[in-house]
Parts: C-alpha cells; sequence; structure tokens
C-alpha cells in the first residue's frame, strides 16, 4: 500500500512539475501521506461507530469495557440546538501523543462537542426567549462548591446551606475531627524511597510492584506495614466496637483500573489471608465476566463478602457509594493512597475542563472586545464570536503547554491541581466516615511530600498535600473573603483541613 501511495505522489507531483530529488525526503513525504489516509479512512470508520454507539453496545457488538468514553459520547439530539459550541469551535480529530519511554506514540480519537455546564448552570432560563419557564434545577453536591477545581465547581453561589441537627452525631464534621492521617513513605530494597507519580509506564509498574513489597515486607520477624494497621484496626475494633467494630478492611487507591489489577497479582501471592476472596480488585461495571473481582455498581454490597483488602482506583469510588457495614457505618477502616494523583500532562480532557471553565468566566468579559473598537471594526456578533475564538484558541494552546512535573507548576496550574486532587481525596475520604466513625489514612508515595521524607520542611512547590493545606488554609482562614464564602469553605472543608494539617510525619513551611 506505501508503493502504491509512493506512485501516485510521484505521478502527482509530475503533473504539477514538481520534483523531489532527495529520495530520503520523498520516502518521509510519502510515509506522511500514507499516514493521512490512514487517519481519514480510520476518522470515516470512527464516526459511524461513534454515532451508533449505542446500538452497538446494546447489541454486545462491541465492547468498550476498558475504554473511556467520556471524549467520544456527544450531547444528544435533543440538547444540540441549545447546547453553546465550544470556544474553539466544535472539534472531531486525532490527537497524537508520543510516548515517553519508546520512539512510537498513541493516536487518541476524541470529540469535543459545547460547554454542558453551560447548559446546565441554565436550564432553568434555557426557553427565556420564547417566555416558556425552563426545568427548575436542584444542586446539592457539597463538593460543587470547590473554587478553584474546574472539574467540580459550579459557578453558582450556593443559597441553602444544610447542616446536621445538633443530636445528629453521625453526619456533617463527626468522625473526621478524630481521623488519622499519616505520611508514610516506604522504601524499596535498596533503601530508596518509592515514588510512583511522574514515572512512565514501565518504570511506573516496576515501582508499584516494590510499593506493594513494601508494605508486605516483614524484616527478621517484625510484622509488615500491612499487619500492623489490621492490627490497629482490631485493637480500635475491640476499644471502641461502636464506632470500630466490624470496620477491619483496607481501601489501596491506585492509579488506575489497570493498575489496580497489577497490585492485585503482586499482592495476592505474599499477602495471605484466611478467605481466597480476602483480597479484592475494583473491575468495571461493563467489565468481561471472566474477570474476577468486585463490580463497581457492587461495592456497596461489601458486607456480605469476606474481602478484607480492596483495591481501586482513586477517580472510581468518588461519589455516589455508601460503603456500609452492618452496623450502616463506613466498611473501611482504612485508606491507604499508594501513589499521588496527578493528571496525565498531555491529558484532553483536562484541557476540555480548564477551556470550558475559562469560557463560562470570560463570556461576558467585555474588555476581550476592545481591541476591535481599537481597530476601527465595527462591534457584530460576527467580530464578537472572532474575537473570542482568537482568546479561546491561545488558551487551548496555553493549557496543552502546561508544566510536565508538580514543581514547574505556575501558582495559578498548582492551585487549580491542588484543588482538584484535594476533591478527589477528600471524597474517598469519605467513604470511610459516613456515619460519623474515624478513619486512618496513609499517604505512601513519597512524592506527596519529598522533603519530609528527607527530614527537611516541604512548601507548596515540593508538596502536594502542602499545596492543599494552603489553598484550603486561603479558602477557610484567609482575609477579605466574603462572610458567605467562608462559611461555606469552612462548613465544607475545615474539619477536613484540620486532619490534614495534623498528618504525622508531615512538615512544611507555607
Amino acid at each position: 500500500a506505501l508503493a502504491e501511495v509512493a506512485n501516485w505522489l510521484n505521478r502527482w507531483l509530475e503533473s504539477l512539475g514538481i520534483s523531489i530529488a532527495d529520495k530520503t525526503k520523498f520516502g518521509e513525504v510519502s510515509r506522511h501521506l500514507y499516514f493521512a489516509v490512514i487517519v481519514a479512512v480510520l476518522s470515516n470508520r470512527l464516526a459511524f461507530l461513534v454515532d451508533h454507539l449505542s446500538a452497538l453496545m446494546a447489541t454486545r457488538v462491541i465492547d468498550l469495557h476498558d475504554t473511556s468514553l467520556s471524549l467520544v459520547y456527544r450531547p444528544p439530539h435533543d440538547y444540540l440546538p441549545v447546547l453553546p459550541s465550544a470556544p474553539v469551535g466544535n472539534i472531531l480529530g486525532f490527537k497524537y501523543t508520543p510516548d515517553r519511554s519508546s520512539r512510537g506514540g498513541k493516536l487518541e480519537y476524541f470529540r469535543y462537542v459545547g460547554v454542558g455546564r453551560d447548559l446546565l448552570l441554565n436550564f432553568p432560563t434555557i426557553f427565556a426567549v420564547d417566555d416558556w419557564d425552563g426545568p427548575h434545577t436542584v444542586l446539592i453536591s457539597g463538593t460543587s462548591y470547590a473554587p478553584g477545581a474546574p472539574a467540580y465547581h459550579i459557578r453558582k453561589r450556593p443559597t441553602v446551606l444544610l447542616e446536621p441537627a445538633s443530636n445528629n452525631h453521625q453526619a456533617g464534621d463527626a468522625g473526621i475531627g478524630e481521623s488519622e492521617f499519616f505520611f508514610t513513605p516506604q522504601q524499596n530494597g535498596v533503601g530508596n524511597d518509592i515514588a510512583l507519580s511522574g514515572l512512565p509506564p514501565a518504570a511506573r509498574k516496576k515501582a508499584a510492584k516494590e510499593m506493594v513489597e513494601a508494605v508486605c515486607k516483614r524484616p527478621g520477624k517484625a510484622n509488615s506495614f500491612l499487619d500492623r494497621l489490621f492490627e490497629t484496626l482490631t485493637d480500635k475494633g475491640q476499644q471502641d466496637q461502636q464506632r470500630w467494630g466490624a470496620r477491619k478492611r483496607l481501601l489501596l487507591i491506585a492509579n488506575s483500573y489497570d493498575e489496580s489489577a497489577q497490585i492485585e497479582s503482586v499482592l495476592k501471592p505474599i499477602y495471605p489471608v484466611v478467605n481466597i476472596d480476602g483480597i479484592k480488585v475494583l473491575r468495571r461495571d461493563n467489565a468481561p465476566a471472566d474477570l474476577s473481582g468486585i463490580r463497581r455498581g457492587k461495592i456497596r454490597d461489601l458486607n456480605k463478602l469476606p474481602t478484607e483488602i480492596v483495591i481501586a482506583p482513586l477517580m472510581a469510588l468518588e461519589r455516589g457509594h455508601n460503603i456500609l457495614n452492618d452496623k450502616r457505618i463506613a466498611a473501611f477502616g482504612a485508606a491507604v493512597f499508594l501513589s499521588r494523583p496527578m493528571p496525565v500532562p498531555d491529558d484532553w480532557q483536562t484541557t476540555v475542563q480548564q477551556l470550558n471553565n475559562w469560557a463560562l468566566e470570560n463570556c461576558s468579559n467585555f474588555a476581550l472586545y476592545e481591541p476591535i473598537g481599537r481597530r476601527g471594526d465595527t462591534l457584530t456578533l460576527a467580530n464578537v464570536h472572532s474575537e473570542f475564538y482568537r482568546y479561546a484558541v491561545d488558551k487551548m494552546l496555553d493549557l496543552n503547554c502546561r508544566a510536565m512535573s508538580f514543581k514547574q507548576l505556575t501558582d495559578d496550574e498548582r492551585s487549580v491541581l491542588c484543588w482538584t486532587q484535594l476533591v478527589s481525596i477528600w471524597q474517598i475520604i469519605g467513604r470511610l466516615v459516613r456515619g460519623g466513625v474515624p478513619c486512618i489514612v496513609h499517604f505512601l508515595d513519597v512524592k506527596f511530600a519529598p522533603k519530609s521524607a528527607a527530614g527537611e520542611l516541604d512548601s507548596v512547590v515540593t508538596s502536594l498535600l502542602a499545596g492543599i493545606i494552603k489553598e484550603l488554609q486561603d479558602s477557610v482562614e484567609g482575609e477579605g473573603k466574603p462572610p458567605c464564602d467562608s462559611t461555606l469553605a469552612r462548613s465544607l472543608y475545615g474539619a477536613f483541613l484540620n486532619a490534614l494539617k495534623e498528618t504525622k510525619e508531615l512538615r512544611y513551611d507555607i
């Protein structure tokens, strides 16, 4: 096929009177053209696939159990007429990402259609032009108030704050105030602190294996990290049956479903448990039936299983899961964060979230359109659209050039990252304090606070945990904020902030 493309290209160039004497250069152009033809055919077939995705999945003709669908699903047809277009125009295409560990790369198909958050925020007024009432909308998620986190924060000022009754000791801050947080970096076989975050895939797999081996290691006759953690839960259960009884379970937090499965495969052979189902990995709901583990939608039935350790991705248990024991309190007594959560630097979804957030912030910013008048052009709708598009493209390019490492982030980038990750971490911990009970939390990846591991002081530049504390501190305790914002931040995150500040072995100066 490549030879046919080369022959066609040669004839076409000759017809135009163009000659490429350099055979190496001609071969490179031929390969690029061949690649473009393949992508064009692939695009056509994928467009058909995406347009008929629901029907194909319903008939089980195709199985996308291992694929993220967030960038291929499009809004329902009924919403398209009222959905604002993406700020850079609706995009349907491919994104090539070089592999950091090899000469190859990954070709990703994506669809960027509209600003869905704008539709959510304007449901009540969506038909105002026709003098019709839109659907009344109530937004009730507490973590949807997270200023600085584009993925979570709803740009509407809350009007009601629901607080637990004074005699309700199973809601609000009950539990988190007595929880214990630890920074507990682990060492590999040669005594080096283990880091998972920021490593290329092959190195990360090796580091994950070392991390599992480290928490299972029994030097001499001493107990391992996991042994000691289970002993602590047993002791607490004996001392306080009401709040710690039947909670001898660990939640190990990994980065992805694949990493969770790898950790399970390493953990099972080296950490003996009484029951064959004592260690389970969380699976997607649509994972193949032959894969063992707990389906995501079935995790709420954990109290019916003999499982003591569950390995799960951070993002899989964020919202909507009450994992309770028979006493109707949190089933897990402890959570172990194996890796510092960090978004993939070239993740298109992160770019989309931040670009949509920028569009919502600036859609009414008339300062953007002042250059139109200075150029002597008329302030028409077309000119306004073109100017907004130009700024949006610049913003998109800027977002795509964001730093690769935590230390290199700008203050604004770090603030967005810390807010986003603190919500994810807090939501996981929220699973462990259901019913107003305390929990134990360990952060193992040395990247959480590398300076602390060396006996020095971390800062917001070196430590995600220190950065989160700083963001929460500014939000909860910062001066000059409207009283309503301070009240909301204190009610939603105050107890979490206090617990983080008391993280043992975390040393910081912010």
